[in-house]
């Protein structure tokens, strides 16, 4: 850009850009992620003894336990959870790509949770909404967000919608699932984007892959 500026103003004839030069590339940085137990801390410093502690608790279990991106959680509709299932469709993707994710137990309990004291006279069809019907937005969740992690004593950690995105890829490949199927989770287009968390692991494929060995599980000396 600078020669090109040069060039420009007349201070030099012909940018020595115009032919062919590589431009060397930053090294692209890891995303970072909360550890299992900062997450636990969050988990249990999520009041549900409150009409708006139950929705944040489905909510942040809903970030934690799937991996959703924040547009596409606040894209949700009642009409995309399918308790019966144990499925949540996610329409709201990058590529307006379709997928549906699973539900651990927990955030199965916590749905049913959310539904009953939501209620269904509520106008607008958004999942989670504010106590006045309104479908939340970004702000709303951040600031949720905050609060939880201000209550769980995590004042020194950044907690975002796409940290906690990180956090679960991370969790799901430490605790043994598989990179083809995560991709397919967090709606990845490339398995490349997804094996970056498989490096994240770390430690945790090799304890994966000791209790998984093909060999050692022949038996046998």
């Amino acid at each position: 850009m600078f020669f090109n500026w040069l060039e420009r103003e007349g201070l030099v004839e012909v940018s020595p850009f115009r032919v062919r030069v590589d431009i060397p590339r930053l090294p692209k940085s890891l995303p970072r992620s909360l550890g299992s137990t900062q997450v636990a801390k969050l988990v249990s410093a999520c009041r549900r003894d409150t009409w708006a502690g139950v929705r944040n608790y489905a909510m942040l279990l809903t970030f934690v336990d799937t991996g959703v991106r924040l547009s596409e959680l606040l894209g949700l509709d009642l009409s995309d959870l399918n308790l019966g299932e144990w499925s949540i469709r996610v329409r709201h993707g990058k590529g307006d790509k379709e997928r549906h994710v699973s539900m651990g137990r927990r955030l199965h309990r916590a749905m049913r949770a959310w539904l009953s004291a939501r209620g269904v006279s509520v106008v607008e069809d958004a999942l989670f909404t504010s106590r006045n019907g309104a479908r939340l937005d970004k702000r709303n969740v951040q600031r949720i967000l905050q609060r939880i992690t201000d209550r769980a004593g995590l004042q020194d950690v950044s907690v975002s919608p796409h940290r906690l995105r990180h956090s679960f890829a991370v969790q799901y490949i430490r605790n043994g699932g598989d990179p083809f199927s995560l991709q397919r989770i967090l709606g990845h287009s490339s398995a490349g984007t997804t094996s970056i968390y498989v490096n994240l692991a770390g430690r945790g494929l090799r304890e994966a892959h000791a209790k998984a060995s093909p060999v050692d599980r022949l038996g046998g000396g």
